[in-house]
């Protein structure tokens, strides 16, 4: 008898391109937000199919079916505030409003705010009243932030029936059309990397939750050196914002705690952190630049894992080149050279210079034991925005080991 083969679905055809996992079936759990729009129970097992999922920039990404239903998510390393895409019309509906009047400057203040707010009430376009931006979100001033003109924009072009963020899930879903699977996902990608760049941005949303475990019971002697290897980050990242030579900005106050995903008594459970994390705000005080972020990480045993840089200006590639080499010098990491900065100052002048300044660019570059990974792409209403990743390797660019002085081995 002749043996028939089933044609790969579009989502098996992207696993390949992207080396990624599929599933003709598995179970997943919902959030209560997700689970509601599916009308399924939250946080239990439930069958799904056409499952994928993979790395996409620096994240986890998963795609599968439900009945009718294509749903995308992405699972977040922090907990944000939980927020309905359908918040972007309300905020449009906000927009069109008349600005409410204020005699005196607390007035103004309680207007920009708003009044406490209670957890979400209800789902993405599910008859909660559109001109109500709190109805949508946990924190207005949040999804004020995120969604930007040109994130709504894209939002609308989406064939969505609803999507949130909701703790550590960014999910959205759309119609499940195989014949535009492929315009879909770039477009549904599109609005995710949007998101979640907007979402590393914002310095000043701790994560949500903290949870409370027992603490490992550790060797006084060991408990020593841990405590005195964060002591050691936190006056590395304190040297690194008094170092870098970028005068036309003032940063927010460092905090002496990081930002920790599993811990209150930061004191008490530093010898014991997993990962954490310092980041800053700069505050611009000149035309042309509108914000500076910077940001250390740090994972198991107090090691280092990455330092990440955010401009957002009018594109000058002669100002993004000195202040990003600047950074990089300022960082001092292991092995770093003086003749190091000329040459990545070169590079960064290249890779922000690329015409046109409009259109998306990104590369990698290495130096001895240092790598970086930028990308440029536009603001949502003005100017570029730049990114620069950078960590430490014992690899060239090709995959070859290097050699104990950062070079190519050669043998």
């Amino acid at each position: 008898m002749p043996l028939f083969r089933r044609k790969p679905t579009a989502r098996q055809l992207l696993a390949q391109a992207r080396h990624w996992r599929y599933e003709s079936t598995t179970t997943v759990t919902f959030g209560p937000h997700l689970a509601r729009h599916l009308d399924r129970p939250a946080d239990r097992p439930v069958a799904v199919t056409d499952f994928v999922s993979g790395p996409q920039d620096g994240y986890d990404i998963v795609v599968y079916t439900v009945d009718a239903a294509t749903v995308w998510c992405v699972y977040l390393p922090l907990s944000y505030p939980s927020m309905l895409l359908s918040a972007a019309e309300a905020l449009t509906a906000e927009e069109r409003e008349p600005p409410a009047l204020a005699d005196h400057v607390g007035d103004a203040i309680r207007l920009a705010l708003g009044p406490p707010r209670s957890p979400l009430p209800g789902q993405g376009h599910g008859g909660v009243d559109a001109k109500q931006l709190a109805a949508h979100t946990s924190n207005p001033d949040f999804a004020r932030l995120m969604l930007t003109p040109r994130v709504r924009a894209l939002i609308a072009t989406l064939p969505t029936t609803a999507g949130a963020l909701e703790k550590d899930q960014l999910w959205i879903s759309t119609i499940d059309d195989t014949d535009t699977y492929r315009t879909q996902f770039d477009q549904v990608l599109e609005v995710l990397t949007r998101l979640l760049d907007l979402a590393d941005a914002v310095p000043w949303f701790p994560p949500l939750t903290s949870v409370s475990k027992p603490r490992p019971q550790l060797p006084d002697d060991q408990v020593a050196q841990l405590r005195a290897k964060y002591m050691a980050n936190s006056e590395r990242v304190q040297r690194f914002f008094a170092t870098w030579d970028i005068p036309e900005v003032v940063w927010d106050p460092f905090a002496a705690a990081p930002a920790v995903e599993d811990a209150l008594d930061v004191d008490s459970w530093a010898p014991h952190l997993d990962q954490y994390r310092w980041m800053r705000h700069g505050e611009p005080r000149v035309d042309g630049l509108f914000s500076v972020v910077a940001e250390w990480r740090f994972t198991t045993v107090h090691q280092f894992e990455a330092l990440f840089l955010r401009i957002e200006c009018l594109c000058d590639p002669d100002y993004l080149a000195e202040k990003l080499a600047h950074a990089a010098n300022a960082a001092a990491f292991p092995g770093w050279q003086p003749s190091d900065t000329a040459a990545v100052h070169e590079w960064f002048r290249t890779m922000t210079d690329m015409q046109p300044h409009q259109d998306s660019v990104g590369g990698y570059h290495r130096s001895g034991f240092v790598l970086f990974d930028l990308d440029r792409f536009p603001g949502a209403t003005r100017g570029v925005i730049v990114t620069v990743k950078i960590t430490l390797t014992d690899k060239a660019l090709d995959g070859t080991a290097l050699d104990s002085g950062g070079g190519m081995s050669r043998g």
